[in-house]
């Protein structure tokens, strides 16, 4: 009869604590995005060695206008690496919002598009630190924009030391043909 007992007030702390857990305000839609960025991230993170370190969700009265993630990695990439992680995850991301039917009635456009998607990646050497001009440091995608920053850092304060940006298009017809000066790590 004690272990009945036991095991009857084991259950009901269980399925309580699980209970305590469920938000009460969280839509069908939110948990698809969390599922999908969740997921997005995984893969990409699995794919390209780089770690995700914070999302972003753009969703003002319901509509979903903006869906990206944030990553950093430990090596250092050419201007060609980062074009393919960029077009290859976006489309990733895409694909997977555009294939969510919980998503479909809310999203701003339908299908989601390549300018509604967002992503960056901070860059540090093998040994966690910062990296600084002429290297690239961060690469931004934002509204069908690839942009590529090298930073100069005076006391530890960032300041931006170059940039060159390129659409999404000329990104896909850049990985189609490579350009030999690119296979550095130094923003050309």
């Amino acid at each position: 009869m004690k272990k009945l007992l036991i095991i009857i007030i084991s259950f009901t702390t269980i399925i309580g604590c699980s209970n305590m857990q469920r938000d009460p305000y969280k839509t069908e839609e939110d948990a698809a995005i969390d599922k999908i960025l969740n997921n997005y991230a995984t893969w990409v993170e699995q794919k390209y060695n780089i770690e995700p370190i914070s999302t972003t969700v753009s969703m003002p009265n319901g509509i979903l206008k903006i869906m990206g993630v944030e990553f950093q990695t430990y090596r250092l990439l050419t201007k060609q690496e980062a074009r393919e992680i960029i077009v290859n995850s976006s489309q990733k991301l895409l694909s997977m919002i555009n294939s969510e039917p919980r998503l479909q009635d809310c999203l701003v456009v339908r299908p989601f598009g390549i300018k509604n998607i967002t992503m960056a990646i901070f860059i540090n050497d093998a040994n966690g630190n910062k990296v600084s001009d002429p290297i690239i440091s961060i690469i931004g995608f934002d509204n069908g924009y690839l942009e590529y920053q090298t930073v100069n850092r005076i006391n530890d304060i960032p300041s931006i030391a170059s940039r060159s940006k390129e659409s999404y298009e000329e990104a896909v017809e850049a990985l189609k043909n490579p350009n030999p000066s690119e296979n550095g790590y130094e923003n050309k």
